[in-house]
C-alpha cells in the first residue's frame, strides 16, 4: 500500500484513522471487500474517496480488535449510512483531499466526525446566511471569515452525523445553535426536540482543530 494510515488521538475508547488521498491510488484499495460495490460509483474521484473512507474504517475496526468484523463488507442502510458491526458506533468523512474514519467500541452511543477544506472569504460571504447567525459568527475570534464559516459548518455537520443515526430526524443548520467557543471546543444546543434522554445532549461539546488546510471536528455521546 503506497499510502500510510495516520492515527489521530481524537476520542476516548475509539480509533480514528486518516488518509491523504494524494498519496493513494485505487490499486491501494483492491483488498477491500467494498471494491466491487465501488465500481457502481464510477471510476475516478468519487470511487477513490469512497474507498479511502472505507479503508480508514476497516483499519480503525482492526485496531478496535473486533475480529473478523474488521474485514467484512460494511453494508449501507437505505439512508446511505454505514451499518457498523454489533457493539460498534462509527462515522466516516472525506473531502477531495482527505478521508477520516472514527469508530468506538467503548461506551459511546453516538459518534460524529467531520472534515471540511477551508473555504475562501468570498465563498463564505455567499454561504454564511444559510449556515449561521450573526451571533454565532461573532463567537469565532481571530479567524478569517472563511475559517469561521468553515468551522461552524463543520461543527453542525459533525453533530448531524452523530445524532441522525440514533434519532433519524433531519436537522437544519439553524436547529443547531452554537452558544460558546473556546480554544479547544465548541458548545452547542439543539433547538429541535429529538426525544433523546442522554445527559450529553443537553449541551453538546464538539472538539475541533485546524489542520492540513481543513477543519476537523469530532464528538462522542455516551449513555450516562
Amino acid at each position: 500500500m503506497s499510502c500510510n494510515f495516520i492515527e489521530l488521538n481524537l476520542l476516548p475508547d475509539s480509533q480514528s484513522i486518516l488518509l491523504k488521498l494524494s498519496e493513494c491510488s485505487i490499486e491501494d484499495f483492491l483488498y477491500l471487500p467494498e471494491i466491487e460495490f465501488s465500481s457502481f460509483l464510477g471510476i475516478g474521484k468519487r470511487q477513490k474517496e469512497f474507498l479511502a473512507g472505507r479503508a480508514c474504517a476497516h483499519e480503525a475496526l482492526k485496531r478496535c480488535n473486533v475480529g473478523q468484523a474488521a474485514t467484512q463488507f460494511l453494508s449501507i442502510s437505505d439512508d446511505r449510512l454505514p451499518i457498523w458491526p454489533t457493539g460498534v458506533v462509527g462515522c466516516i468523512s472525506h473531502s477531495d483531499y482527505l478521508a477520516l474514519a472514527s469508530v468506538s467500541c467503548g461506551s459511546a452511543v453516538a459518534l460524529g466526525v467531520d472534515l471540511e477544506p477551508l473555504i475562501s472569504n468570498e465563498r463564505a460571504k455567499d454561504l454564511r446566511e444559510h449556515i449561521l447567525s450573526k451571533h454565532e459568527l461573532s463567537l469565532v475570534k481571530g479567524k478569517s471569515l472563511g475559517e469561521a464559516v468553515t468551522l461552524i459548518f463543520s461543527v453542525k455537520e459533525c453533530i448531524y452525523k452523530a445524532l441522525y443515526p440514533i434519532c433519524r430526524t433531519f436537522l437544519d443548520f439553524f436547529d443547531v445553535r452554537v452558544v460558546k467557543i473556546d480554544d479547544q471546543a465548541i458548545y452547542v444546543k439543539i433547538e429541535k426536540n429529538l426525544g433523546l434522554n442522554y445527559p450529553d445532549c443537553e449541551v453538546l461539546k464538539v472538539r475541533y482543530s485546524y489542520s492540513l488546510d481543513h477543519v476537523i471536528c469530532w464528538l462522542s455521546i455516551v449513555a450516562s
